[in-house]
């Protein structure tokens, strides 16, 4: 094993999220004395760091990395090495409840080893990242994981945001490379996956927000960027409305946005860190609760914030009816302040051996 080897798993192994952004900040650093690895077959990674999965390059590299870092479940049979140090990022604070936390109904019903593996991969490791007060609260019970070894250091995707919220010249450009004119204001459309969709032939996809219809009620001064994880029903040829190409990551969108709709999801938070106001299009409450649930006290804080029908949405984005002193409220509980540098203190905590004071 060889202690400045840093092997990056990613996210189901695509150069994306915190990974991506922790890993651009090492590679670009002058005084960089580590050995840097990402395992993908993305060609944006160059070819000195990049490792093809389950190669015999990446089993070599994972059994000489001192540090492993995870983005999400990391496979089972990847095997961990006695003195290694495996730092889970995670990929955002769950609003929606997250494994211990739910039963998960319609997961467990088609695999009922699920959790039981997942715990044998949570056992391994040995820092769990997160992003605000509460999200290390509720990934106490959520992982069974126990609170000093969760470091609330904040997320490299959203340091990116921080470093990026005034950068003009890059907004412009990545509203150019979208064809959205500097005039128009953007809404970005971000909504969850739905676990009552799990292995279904036919989505139930009425929870999701009707373009077209907001398209109307706002008229031609605004743009919708739609990221919709189904696609199936907003795909709409209509020039103020945008499908984003896969390629761009989401924090680019954020970037750019001027309100953000979600519903469930974590994106809400990496807004919110850089006061992006955001509304959560919630249609399907009950139904969700009985999927999957969220968080009792998450909803308490945010339900300022839910909206349930387009026309509602509509009168709220034009007034900026955003309750923007409760946002500010909302950054002390779900974002971590802006004097926090999230690459800073993880490289910190790479090069220390006590790494449980942080």
């Amino acid at each position: 094993m060889k202690e400045n080897v840093i092997l990056f798993l990613g996210f189901d192994y695509r150069y994306i999220g915190n990974s991506k952004y922790f890993f651009d900040y090492m590679m670009n650093r002058t005084d960089n004395t580590h050995e840097l690895y990402f395992v993908t077959t993305s060609n944006e990674v160059p070819s000195k760091y990049r490792v093809t999965p389950r190669s015999l390059k990446f089993y070599k590299i994972l059994n000489q990395a001192k540090f492993v870092i995870g983005e999400s479940w990391i496979p089972l049979d990847f095997k961990k090495k006695d003195g290694q140090e495996w730092i889970q990022l995670w990929h955002g604070t769950p609003f929606k409840k997250l494994f211990f936390d739910s039963h998960e109904p319609f997961i467990t019903t088609f695999n009922k080893n699920h959790k039981r593996d997942k715990q044998r991969d949570i056992s391994r490791w040995d820092y769990l990242l997160a992003d605000s007060p509460k999200a290390k609260e509720k990934f106490t019970t959520a992982f069974a994981y126990p609170e000093d070894r969760i470091l609330n250091i904040g997320y490299p995707r959203v340091q990116w945001l921080k470093d990026n919220r005034n950068n003009q010249k890059l907004i412009k450009e990545l509203k150019q490379s979208m064809d959205i004119p500097e005039h128009k204001k953007v809404i970005l459309y971000v909504p969850t996956w739905r676990d009552y969709n799990y292995k279904k032939s036919v989505l139930d996809l009425d929870y999701t927000l009707d373009i077209s219809r907001m398209q109307q009620l706002l008229g031609e001064d605004y743009v919708f960027i739609n990221k919709d994880h189904s696609m199936g029903r907003n795909q709409l040829k209509n020039p103020n409305v945008i499908t984003p190409p896969n390629t761009l990551e989401v924090q680019n969108l954020i970037l750019l946005a001027d309100v953000i709709i979600s519903d469930y999801s974590s994106i809400v938070f990496d807004g919110l860190a850089i006061d992006k106001p955001f509304y959560l299009f919630i249609n399907d409450f009950e139904k969700y609760e009985k999927a999957r649930g969220v968080y009792d006290d998450m909803a308490r804080d945010l339900g300022d914030f839910f909206v349930h029908t387009e026309e509602e949405l509509a009168e709220k984005i034009v007034k900026e009816d955003v309750w923007l002193d409760h946002l500010m409220r909302l950054k002390r509980d779900y974002a971590t302040g802006d004097d926090l540098n999230s690459n800073e203190l993880l490289l910190e905590k790479l090069t220390r051996t006590n790494l449980v004071n942080f």
